[in-house]
C-alpha cells in the first residue's frame, strides 16, 4: 500500500466528513450524519494486506479521535485519544476475518461491510465513551447530547446504516481508484498452458 495516497485520502475524507456533513444530516429526531472516514477504513481493509489494513484504520480512527471535541462537565471541551481508534481497529478487525468471502472490488459489498464494521466499532466506542463519562474517572463526565446512553446508542447504529447506504457510491469511487493504492495480495497467480 502507498502511504502517501493513503494520507491523502485520509485527510480528504476527513474534510469531506466535516464539510459535507451539514448537506447529508438527516435532521429527524436525532443528528444523523455518514460517517465516510469509516467507509475509507472498510476500503482499506477490504484491499490492503492484513498489518497494512489494521494500520490503516487505527490510523484513521485516530484522526477521526483528534477531530470530535466532547463536553465535559463545566462546559470543558476535551479530545479523547481512542475510542475510534480502538473502534474502527476492531471493525476493521472484523472486515479482515470476512474478506475472504466476499467479492471485495463491489461498491455494494463495501456498503454491506461499512454497516458491519462501523456496528462493531460504534459499540466499542460508545463502550468506552460509558467508562469515560463515569464520575470516577478524572475530569469529569462526558455529556451525551440527549443526556441519555441508550438514544446515543440508537443513534449510533442509525449512523452506521446510513453509512453503509453512502458507502455504496463512496465504493464505487474508490474502487475506480484502485490502481493509485498499490495494493498488493498474498496470492500469487501462475498462467494456465492450454
Amino acid at each position: 500500500m502507498r502511504w502517501g495516497i493513503f494520507a491523502i485520502f485520509a485527510l480528504l475524507v476527513l474534510s469531506l466528513d466535516a464539510g459535507l456533513s451539514d448537506v447529508l444530516r438527516i435532521e429527524s429526531l436525532w443528528d444523523i450524519r455518514p460517517n465516510l472516514c469509516g467507509v475509507l477504513a472498510v476500503f482499506v481493509a477490504l484491499s490492503a494486506p492484513r498489518i497494512a489494513a489494521l494500520w490503516g484504520c487505527f490510523m484513521i480512527g485516530l484522526l477521526l479521535d483528534l477531530s470530535i471535541e466532547y463536553t465535559t462537565g463545566g462546559n470543558r471541551g476535551v479530545y479523547l485519544v481512542g475510542p475510534y481508534a480502538l473502534g474502527l481497529l476492531a471493525g476493521g478487525w472484523l472486515v479482515l476475518r470476512g474478506r475472504t468471502m466476499v467479492f471485495r472490488r463491489r461498491a455494494l459489498t463495501i456498503g454491506v461491510m461499512t454497516v458491519v464494521s462501523l456496528l462493531l466499532a460504534q459499540a466499542i466506542i460508545m463502550m468506552l465513551l460509558v467508562l469515560r463519562s463515569r464520575s470516577w474517572y478524572p475530569g469529569g463526565p462526558i455529556h451525551w447530547p440527549d443526556n441519555a446512553v441508550g438514544i446515543e446508542l440508537l443513534r449510533r447504529v442509525l449512523i452506521a446504516v446510513y453509512s453503509g447506504v453512502a458507502a455504496v457510491p463512496c465504493g464505487w469511487l474508490l474502487v475506480r481508484t484502485l490502481p493509485l493504492w498499490g495494493f498488493q495480495t498474498g496470492v500469487h497467480r501462475t498462467p494456465v498452458m492450454r
